[in-house]
């Protein structure tokens, strides 16, 4: 009865009271039901462990592949700046408006991709899906139909260098299997940069999970410490090699510093 109200009440007032730790937002009423999951707490509360253990007052945090918003949003009440790439236009003119409404002024968005190289970028959703949802990708764009969009793309040490944006400490990349053709290509911005990383690998869209999986290895070598989803430490070898990171969806933590888990564990335990 009580979901019902609430998704009622967003469609009446255009928008959806999210609480996360204490700190109100208002979200838009579109994705309510996704928002109220997010309010529940059944929505990755691993990511949000993870963030919480990454993320520091003076922090400066990319989210690469940012959807409409709920990371950008968790990690707005935690960090000093928060720089948000997301190309799909259906996707960022709903994180635009999400950021927007709630004043965050320390929030930079930017309906553009991070990439191995600066140019265009060709992006679709798989079939079946649309523009907007969270799965547009650039594997998808050969075989898109009508959906395929461009969108700007920049190396991160161009983001920086030439567009003035400040250097992560902390960064979520999750772009939907584009992160094969974008890490090999980061092994000296990380060395140099050394910002902490959530990485989210897709190696089942791939055609050859194993070829790409390998091919991340240089570059998540440079990090002296992986971890899981969960934060427990991890051999990277062995999480690239797993059959669950060949055949679903894995997520790893990325450091060059041991990360305080067990505050974070504590935090998120509720």
């Amino acid at each position: 009865m009580w979901k019902r109200s609430r998704r009622w009440l967003s469609r009446w007032t255009g928008s959806y009271p999210l609480t996360l730790d204490g700190t109100f937002f208002d979200c838009d009423a579109e994705h309510a039901h996704f928002w109220y999951q997010m309010d529940r707490g059944r929505w990755e509360p691993e990511t949000l462990r993870v963030l919480d253990a990454l993320l520091t007052p003076d922090a400066c945090y990319w989210d690469v592949g940012a959807w409409i918003g709920p990371t950008v949003l968790y990690a707005s009440g935690r960090c000093r700046n928060v720089v948000a790439f997301e190309p799909d236009p259906i996707a960022f003119a709903t994180l635009q408006r999400n950021v927007q409404k709630n004043k965050l002024t320390h929030v930079q968005l930017q309906p553009a991709a991070v990439g191995p190289a600066s140019g265009t970028l060709k992006l679709a959703p798989p079939r079946g899906a649309g523009l907007g949802t969270s799965v547009t990708s650039v594997l998808f764009a050969d075989a898109a139909a009508g959906d395929a969009i461009s969108a700007e793309v920049h190396h991160p040490d161009t983001w920086i260098s030439a567009k003035g944006l400040p250097a992560p400490s902390a960064m979520k990349i999750d772009i939907e299997g584009a992160e094969f053709q974008l890490l090999p290509q980061l092994v000296d911005f990380f060395r140099q940069r050394q910002p902490s990383v959530y990485l989210s690998l897709h190696a089942p869209w791939t055609t050859n999970p194993d070829a790409a999986l390998k091919s991340l290895l240089p570059a998540l070598q440079v990090f002296p410490y992986c971890y899981d989803a969960a934060l427990e430490q991890q051999s990277i070898g062995d999480v690239l090699s797993a059959d669950q990171t060949r055949s679903g969806f894995t997520s790893l933590v990325l450091s060059f510093r041991e990360l305080g888990v067990n505050r974070a564990h504590a935090r998120r335990a509720a």
